[in-house]
């Protein structure tokens, strides 16, 4: 999902998420990374119209799914022909926030509704899975079942919410998140989940600690990445709305993970990295997925002139990277070669 300025109320608690400019801030870190200098290949690029947005990608097995707000792409690169699902409620005020692909069946989820909507591209078979609480970011797990975040009605605050449809299921941790008013704020970030395997990870735009999740909605493990800035995150209440305080940095726009390995984008530099490279690259540090442990760093050029917005590895370990109006296609076998 794009992070420029993007604006959502969500009805009843009034809860305003406001998206900071992704501008990279002059953050430096007391840590060194172990950055490794294997080659990455680069496939192919779609160019977007000037016209056209993308508000975040996608990969299922071997397609990529593009956001464009009001419809959803499926760009398939060995014939490249486009199927287009368009949003099943009007636009206005309503934008594509959050999907999810898995086996072309595409769950996604619009700002201001309580619904998420399947459409099964093959089948074109289509489904309402109903909520009866505000969300703000969802995975979909096994079967029929979702992690939700679920914005606390009265408070603002965040807490996880764990829906199964097939089993009547439904279950709420409120220990996860901090339950002060307002601080739901705290908690945007982006979702991805291991390939082949239980672990769904909840990545943090602003707070430290990164949440892996089973299948089942129960937490894991959580951990602290190496650049973890141990930000106060202030938050400003005016009238009934709740922003989060323009002090607080921005420090991980995305990630997206393999079947052994969790990949992170970072604004923060380290003390080995000088602010050439830096600021010429994205930088993305590697954990283990059944631990959270540090194992290496890499770049990834700017294309354009721009940094990467967004992420999506497929099964074939082709990374799809989108800068804008680019999306470039990286070949990711060197460092996914050893995976199945």
């Amino acid at each position: 999902m794009k992070k420029n300025y993007l604006f959502i109320v969500i009805p009843v608690i009034i809860l305003a998420i406001l998206y900071f400019k992704t501008k990279k801030r002059a953050l430096q870190g007391d840590f060194e990374r172990a950055f490794i200098s294997k080659p990455i290949p680069i496939l192919d690029t779609i160019g977007l119209k000037q016209t056209e947005v993308a508000d975040g990608i996608y990969a299922d097995q071997n397609n990529l799914w593009i956001n464009k707000r009001s419809y959803i792409v499926k760009y398939n690169k060995d014939d490249k022909k486009q199927i287009v699902v368009s949003a099943k409620y009007d636009i206005d005020k309503r934008p594509i926030i959050n999907f999810y692909v898995q086996h072309d069946s595409l769950y996604y989820y619009q700002a201001n509704t309580k619904t998420v909507n399947l459409f099964n591209v093959r089948s074109s078979f289509q489904n309402t899975f109903n909520v009866s609480f505000p969300i703000t970011y969802f995975v979909k797990v096994k079967n029929n079942s979702f992690i939700f975040l679920e914005s606390v009605f009265g408070n603002a605050s965040m807490r996880v919410h764990y829906k199964d449809y097939d089993n009547n299921r439904d279950t709420i941790d409120q220990a996860i998140f901090s339950k002060e008013t307002g601080s739901g704020m705290k908690y945007s970030g982006s979702w991805t989940c291991s390939k082949g395997q239980n672990s769904y990870f909840f990545v943090p735009f602003y707070d430290d600690n990164i949440l892996c999740f089973n299948s089942s909605g129960g937490l894991r493990y959580k951990f602290k990445p190496i650049d973890f800035q141990n930000q106060k995150l202030k938050i400003i209440k005016e009238n009934n709305l709740f922003y989060l305080s323009p002090d607080a940095n921005f420090i991980r726009p995305c990630a997206f993970s393999s079947r052994s390995s969790l990949f992170i984008s970072s604004y923060v530099r380290s003390g080995n990295q000088s602010p050439s490279d830096f600021n010429n690259h994205s930088t993305i540090d590697v954990y283990a997925n059944e631990i959270g442990k540090y194992l290496y760093s890499f770049y990834l050029p700017k294309f354009s002139g721009h940094n990467a917005t967004d992420f999506a590895l497929a099964d074939d370990h082709t990374l799809y990277v989108l800068y804008e109006k680019n999306i470039v296609h990286y070949d990711l076998s060197n460092f996914l070669n050893n995976e199945n």
